[in-house]
């Protein structure tokens, strides 16, 4: 994979139970082609940005809906010299969609079925809109 001309500060939220990214990476059903483990996507990313390979702090965000199935694990990798930030979040159950209580995807057998379960732990939106005004260029 090409690395960014420059670095580029990336928040990745990914679940795993996700049936279009695989968590642990390899064939995705329907025959869709082959995707990289998590671990691997970020490795890359913290090379590829001069972060630090050491996570800043791990801890689990409080547990909003207890029903979900779902919980969420933020890993940020600050910046190095020159660098730009990965900030990873794990939704540990979930499937493949922006988690948020405010905008919920249905949680159906059909949903489920196709983009995994759903997680409400964590307003997505909001998270994203603050990561990216602070990363202004």
């Amino acid at each position: 994979m090409k690395r960014p001309s420059r670095p580029t500060p990336l928040m990745i939220a990914t679940g795993t139970l996700d049936p279009l990214v695989l968590w642990g990476g390899g064939r995705i059903a329907g025959n869709r082609g082959e995707s990289r483990s998590v671990a691997d996507t970020v490795a890359w990313w913290v090379g590829a940005n001069n972060a630090s390979a050491q996570v800043r702090g791990t801890v689990q965000l409080p547990e909003r809906d207890p029903n979900d199935g779902c919980t969420i694990e933020p890993r940020e990798h600050a910046a190095g010299a020159g660098g730009a930030p990965v900030v990873a979040y794990t939704m540990n159950g979930g499937g493949h969609n922006l988690p948020s209580a405010q905008y919920a995807t249905p949680d159906t057998w059909p949903v489920r079925r196709c983009i995994g379960p759903v997680c409400r732990d964590l307003e997505g939106p909001g998270l994203a809109w603050e990561f990216l005004s602070s990363h202004r260029r």
